[in-house]
This record gives C-alpha cells, sequence and structure tokens, in this order.
C-alpha cells in the first residue's frame, strides 16, 4: 500500500501544556527541517513536554515516558476524563479566589504590612492576625474547603500562615536596601503569598498520595498543577523522594492552568 503524501508539519500546533526539562519548542526550528518529507508513523519513547509530538501530523502516533505520572496526565487529557477537567476548574476558580481575597481585603493587607514594617506589630502579632483573619474571612475562604480536594485542610492553614510570614519578612528586608514598596508591589506580594500556601499545599498532597488515599483523577491534576507552578518548572527531590521546589513567584500569580487543557 503506497504511503499518503501529506504535509508532515501542522500549520497550526499546540504548545506544550507542561514544562519539562530537556524540552525541544525553542529547537523546533532546527528540528523540522531534518524531519523525512513524508512520516507515517511517529514513536518518541520519552515524550516529556511533547513539542515536537505536538507539532507533527501522521497517520499513526506512539508516545511513551518513563514518567508514569506525566503520561496518566496525557491519557486523562486524551480520552478527556470529566473528573479532571471537573477538578482542573475547582483549582483554577480556587486561584481565582485567592486573587478576590486579597483584591477584597486590599487596605488591610497594606495597613498590616505598613505597621509591621515600621516595627509596631511583631511576628506573633501577624501570626495571630492571619489566623483571625481567615477566621473573620470564612465565607470568602469556603469554597476553598468545600472542593474535591479538601485533604487536611489544617495543613492549608498551616502554609497561608508561614507564607505571609515569610512574605513579610522578605519584603521589610528588601525595603531596607532598595527603599518603601509602593501599595500595588505590597498587594502583588500578599496575593503570592496565599498562592504559595495554596501551592505548598498541594505540593504536600503530591508527595503524601498514598498516604491520604488520593483517588486518580485527583492525583494526575496534582501534578499536572504543581509541574506548572514550580519554580521555573524544576523538578527536583529530596533525599526521602520528596518533590520539593518552591512556588514560582509573582510571575505566576496570574497563570492559567485552564487554558492549557481547553
Amino acid at each position: 500500500t503506497p504511503i499518503k503524501q501529506y504535509s508532515n508539519i501542522k500549520q497550526k500546533r499546540l504548545s506544550p501544556i507542561l514544562k519539562w526539562a530537556g524540552g525541544k519548542e525553542q529547537e523546533l526550528k532546527h528540528i523540522h527541517p531534518s524531519i523525512p518529507k513524508v512520516v507515517n508513523n511517529y514513536y518518541e519513547p520519552f515524550i516529556g513536554g511533547g513539542a515536537v509530538y505536538f507539532s507533527m501530523n501522521t497517520n499513526k502516533m506512539f508516545i511513551n515516558d518513563k514518567s508514569h505520572e506525566l503520561i496518566n496526565l496525557y491519557a486523562l487529557i486524551a480520552k478527556q476524563d470529566k473528573t479532571f477537567f471537573t477538578i482542573i476548574n475547582e483549582v483554577m476558580h480556587n486561584w481565582t479566589l485567592l486573587e478576590k481575597i486579597v483584591q477584597n481585603n486590599s487596605n488591610i493587607f497594606i495597613e498590616r504590612y505598613k505597621n509591621y514594617s515600621k516595627n509596631k506589630e511583631n511576628d506573633l502579632y501577624i501570626k495571630n492576625w492571619v489566623t483571625s483573619f481567615v477566621l473573620k474571612h470564612n465565607i470568602e475562604f469556603k469554597g476553598m474547603f468545600d472542593t474535591t480536594f479538601n485533604v487536611n485542610i489544617p495543613n492549608f492553614l498551616r502554609e497561608i500562615e508561614k507564607n505571609i510570614a515569610n512574605k513579610m519578612k522578605r519584603m521589610k528586608k528588601i525595603e531596607i536596601e532598595r527603599g518603601t514598596l509602593p501599595n500595588e508591589d505590597i498587594l502583588d506580594n500578599m496575593e503570592s503569598a496565599l498562592k504559595s500556601a495554596f501551592y505548598m499545599h498541594f505540593r504536600h498532597l503530591y508527595n503524601n498520595i498514598e498516604k491520604y488515599k488520593i483517588e486518580h483523577s485527583l492525583a494526575v491534576v496534582i501534578f499536572f498543577f504543581i509541574r506548572n507552578y514550580a519554580y521555573s518548572g524544576m523538578f527536583r527531590y529530596n533525599k526521602s523522594g520528596g518533590f520539593n521546589v518552591p512556588y514560582g513567584g509573582i510571575g505566576y500569580n496570574r497563570k492559567n492552568l485552564g487554558k492549557k487543557v481547553d
């Protein structure tokens, strides 16, 4: 049977849905000219982020990877798993909710930080304030506690407390070195602190999938989430096998995971 003639490179292609070490997206302009003009079947034993795969237009495509988590992600997206997409939507709803919490209470966040930076309020006061703030604004946070990933919420609350305290210390140090921060920067940092807490909680869940008996679709979403919001797209594990990359920072605050899988 003669091989069907067609263009082997897509004119419009999907971008990789997550950053992967050794990704080839920036090298496609060099790779494409070297691909045969006719490709019937495409095989990729280590798919990674899939930059080349997503750019190819062939009859049949076969992919694999040593990372079972990555293959699980592609499998759920390929079969349009409803649970997976529902959880993704819940995650991004909560991500946006954190933005609104900062926006709706901007004056409070600015006042707290300025008092702290002027030494009017100490670390213990901030710690107690964070706890009381979450309790006082429980309606705004409520949506985050009633979703599919309602697992070990006390850990999430501890992360909020820790990340806001650490962020305030960091901001205070920056002000000493560079001068007073404008209100917009204070709010960006406070949003980053809340979102870092959210990320760190998901990182905790990722490192304890089996302990919490987290079901398959949620486990895949957690993997997808932390791999997209980890600092510089890195993946690194400690001696105990725990994923230990921190949150990407302010530049990741408005990153929308949902758009990657639409």
